[in-house]
């Protein structure tokens, strides 16, 4: 009988420094998730509201603002705090499929802050996140890697470097950056990396480009829409 309530007290202590963890994490990403939605505003409804109708406010209130957070950079919040990089990886694997491939992207989007859901939008359009990926073009340039970078647009790489996962990712999102800082808007950006820029501003944006930009943003929503689910559930378990 000693023997058994031993081993329940064992198996108590067990379950709960395993629960530790778990709730740590909780806080973090609802403190995570309540800090960036302060620093929008400056000021929170929520706290602001008196106590018996709080609850409810704060519902209906971070339930609109998560979405908008989940927009902005909470992917690169996650990824930047140790306790929650893990989640944030996992998650992107279940589109990549290849956790080397999830950590290369997340990297070279962190040090170029660009919100990851439009970059692996992007390149789940380029290559499927297929690092062998291969495109020959009709003027005879060849489109490589996880994000098909172009042999005319880059003739300093060579055969290795447009094969390398890394390399490619590191060209493909400071080549993305530079886009998005000439284009200054996502679908001039996305039609500069798709067809060029002398292309776009002297001809103007060819249909198969508009498609091209069509499947990167509706990709990006569904990979938002999906985080967003995420992040509640984990929330409110």
């Amino acid at each position: 009988m000693a023997g058994k309530l031993k081993a329940d007290k064992s198996n108590k202590l067990i379950k709960k420094e395993n629960a530790i963890p778990k709730l740590g994490i909780l806080l973090l990403i609802s403190i995570i998730v309540t800090s960036a939605y302060l620093s929008r505003d400056g000021e929170s409804p929520v706290f602001n509201t008196p106590t018996p109708q709080r609850s409810l406010a704060s519902k209906k209130v971070m339930g609109r603002y998560l979405a908008a957070v989940v927009k902005d950079d909470l992917s690169l919040t996650l990824y930047r705090n140790k306790a929650t990089r893990r989640i944030i990886i996992d998650f992107y694997n279940s589109f990549t499929h290849s956790t080397f491939i999830t950590k290369l992207i997340m990297k070279y989007a962190n040090i170029y802050r660009i919100s990851p859901p439009l970059v692996f939008a992007l390149c789940k359009t380029e290559s499927g996140f297929n690092a062998d990926a291969v495109n020959i073009n009709e003027d005879e340039s060849i489109d490589r890697g996880l994000f098909q970078l172009n042999s005319k647009s880059f003739p300093y790489l060579n055969e290795k470097d447009f094969f390398s996962a890394e390399t490619n990712t590191l060209f493909g999102i400071r080549h993305l950056k530079a886009c998005l800082d000439r284009g200054q808007k996502e679908i001039v950006a996305l039609s500069i990396y798709n067809a060029g820029e002398n292309r776009v501003t002297t001809n103007g944006t060819p249909l198969i480009t508009l498609n091209y930009v069509s499947r990167v943003l509706s990709y990006r929503e569904m990979i938002e829409s999906k985080l967003t689910v995420l992040i509640k559930s984990i929330l409110s378990s």
